[in-house]
């Protein structure tokens, strides 16, 4: 479900560093995070509604004469960002799972099955992949 748009500023101690404050309007969704407090019996249970904020670029993208070098703050938008679909994760070479007698003869069968779920989300990759995604309590109650 699509949740509220905020603005909210914040202000975090890093410690030795200089106090870090900032403001971004973005735009996320309302969602129960399952949590799984014993997968081997099947029992689960909800935390609380969260208000995840996905995508969120946190540097300019590592491209071009950027690439191998440290992050650079990104530019800033304009408006809210609507914040509802996952960034683009870093390149990774991934296991080929495809023929699933030969994975079984190189890993575990608990990996082949971890490998199964985890591989659709790291299909998109990309050098573009400095994003974050928030998951923050649900601020007040819904109509």
């Amino acid at each position: 479900m699509k949740g509220p748009s905020v603005s909210r500023e914040r202000s975090y101690e890093t410690g030795d560093y200089p106090r870090v404050t900032g403001i971004a309007p973005v735009s996320g969704t309302d969602c129960p995070v399952p949590l799984c407090t014993d997968c081997h019996r099947n029992l689960h249970r909800h935390l609380e509604p969260v208000e995840v904020f996905r995508g969120i670029p946190y540097a300019s993208p590592p491209t071009g004469n950027l690439r191998f070098m440290p992050p650079v703050t990104g530019a800033l938008w304009s408006g809210v960002k609507v914040a509802d679909h996952f960034g683009p994760v870093c390149p990774q070479k991934l296991p080929d799972i495809s023929n699933e007698t030969l994975a079984l003869k190189r890993m575990p069968k608990g990996r082949v099955e971890y490998l199964k779920r985890l591989l659709p989300y790291l299909q998109n990759q990309s050098e573009d992949c400095l994003y974050l995604n928030i998951y923050a309590p649900a601020q007040g109650k819904k109509p």
